[in-house]
C-alpha cells in the first residue's frame, strides 16, 4: 500500500511576521484568484482607502494604520509594475517608499504621523498610477500583489525600525 502524500499546509501563521497567512483554499482567495478583471467597486474601495490614508497623514490626523495602508498600496504597485503593469513607473514607486520611510522616521523621533506637501504630491501621483494598474490587472495578479505587499510591508517596518534605533 502506497503512503499518501501529505497535503501542503493551507492554514497557519507566518513565523517571521507573526501575521496570518492568506490561504489558497480560503473562499475569498478562490474568488480573487480568478483571471477576471477587478470590479469597479473593488477598484474604488482600494483607491478610497489609500486616498483616505493620504488625507489623514497630510492633515495631521494620521496614525499607524494610515501609514501601513500607503505602504501596502505602494508595495502592491511595485509588484504590479514588476509584473508588467506600468514597469516604467517603478522609480516613482520607489521614491514614494523612501518618503514613507521618512514619515516613519519622523514618528520615531516623536514628530507624529505626517506627510509634507511635497511628499503628498508624490504619493498622490503614485496612487493615480496604482489606480490605473488596478484597471489593467486581473484579480489573480492583484491577489498575488496583496500577499506580496503585506510581506514586504511587514519586513520593511521591522528593518527600518531596527536600523534607525
Amino acid at each position: 500500500m502506497k503512503k499518501q502524500r501529505r497535503k501542503p499546509k493551507v492554514a497557519g501563521w507566518d513565523k517571521d511576521t507573526n501575521e496570518s497567512v492568506i490561504l489558497v483554499k480560503n473562499p475569498v482567495w478562490k474568488a480573487f484568484a480568478k483571471r477576471d478583471p477587478i470590479s469597479t467597486d473593488s477598484q474604488t474601495s482600494i483607491g478610497l482607502a489609500s486616498r483616505k490614508a493620504l488625507y489623514a497623514l497630510t492633515n495631521g490626523d494620521g496614525d499607524f494604520p494610515h501609514l501601513k495602508e500607503l505602504l501596502v498600496s505602494t508595495y502592491a504597485g511595485v509588484y504590479l509594475a514588476e509584473q508588467g503593469y506600468g514597469q516604467e513607473f517603478l522609480e516613482d514607486f520607489h521614491r514614494v517608499l523612501v518618503e514613507l520611510r521618512q514619515c516613519l522616521l519622523r514618528v520615531m523621533s516623536e514628530q507624529g504621523y505626517s506627510i509634507s506637501p511635497a511628499e503628498a504630491k508624490h504619493v498622490s501621483v503614485m496612487l493615480d498610477l496604482h489606480e490605473q494598474q488596478l484597471g489593467l490587472a486581473d484579480r489573480a495578479v492583484l491577489a498575488e500583489a496583496i500577499v506580496e505587499s503585506y510581506k514586504h510591508t511587514s519586513a520593511a517596518l521591522v528593518r527600518w525600525t531596527e536600523n534607525d534605533q
